[in-house]
């Protein structure tokens, strides 16, 4: 039907979608090199039609979206430079977007996706400082969103994703020696969801090698005792566990042998 009227747009636009759901299907079965090929025919429709009227603001997000699709398998397969280049063309027509109508919270959440996208690439870069930038815009949306409306829980779900993030990063930040932007990290996501105590670990490490040393051992000492704090796990199993992690990445300080006697003591 769309070769037999190639001007017309609706057709266009239900073979894009049938191209995303097949390329869905073969990301499910592990094909990513031909669900990359499938993502990118329906972004050229999809790019094809934007072009037509760059007023369409739907069409116009419909390319995002499929440069989204493009930029996920490239970062699965490890292309990560194209990945980048990827997310950072979603991200610039989510901007777009989100900024000819700062009311449109559907368009400020897209903005809000399309920036944590380039920061998770930028994290498995290593470009670090950079990642904390681009994580904490997605952030404040996701803040601004969620406290607009506390009953919607998908931005509720969103503002935590966006906490997640900027937490796991902060670990990433410990273990690169970054104490400073770690610590910063914490702090920020803190300040947000201050009952989240996972959160707390990194500031501890962060403090801890900025040789803050007492404000480190009183924070690993006030959680003892405290459960589920990530994957089901105690707090002292979580410090403990990033202890070795710490330790295979060189990371050493006798506060952390202290905390170990200290947890195995009970006291």
């Amino acid at each position: 039907m769309a070769a037999d009227d190639p001007s017309n747009a609706q057709w266009q636009s239900s073979l894009a979608v049938a191209y995303n759901r097949v390329g869905d299907v073969l990301v499910a079965q592990g094909k990513l090199e031909e669900a990359r090929k499938v993502y990118r025919d329906s972004l050229a429709i999809a790019e094809r039609l934007a072009d037509v009227d760059r007023s369409n603001t739907q069409w116009q997000r419909d390319v995002s979206f499929a440069s989204n699709r493009v930029g996920d398998v490239l970062k699965a397969q490890g292309k990560l430079d194209e990945a980048l280049k990827t997310f950072r063309d979603s991200l610039a027509i989510a901007k777009r977007l989100a900024d000819v109508d700062r009311s449109n919270t559907q368009w400020q959440s897209d903005l809000s996706f399309a920036y944590n996208r380039v920061g998770d690439v930028l994290v498995a870069q290593g470009k670090l400082e950079e990642a904390l930038k681009v994580h904490r815009d997605s952030l404040a949306i996701a803040e601004r969103l969620a406290a607009a409306d506390r009953s919607n829980t998908q931005w509720q779900q969103n503002l935590q994703g966006s906490i997640s993030s900027i937490g796991d990063l902060a670990n990433e930040l410990v273990l690169a020696r970054d104490f400073t932007r770690a610590l910063e990290a914490s702090d920020l996501v803190i300040s947000i969801a201050p009952d989240q105590i996972w959160l707390y670990t990194n500031r501890a490490h962060a403090l801890m090698f900025l040789a803050r040393v007492d404000e480190a051992r009183a924070l690993y000492l006030q959680y003892r005792g405290e459960k589920n704090v990530a994957a089901d796990k105690p707090w002292e199993t979580v410090v403990l566990e990033d202890f070795a992690e710490l330790r295979k990445a060189g990371l050493t300080h006798p506060l952390m042998d202290e905390i170990e006697k200290r947890f195995a003591a009970g006291g």
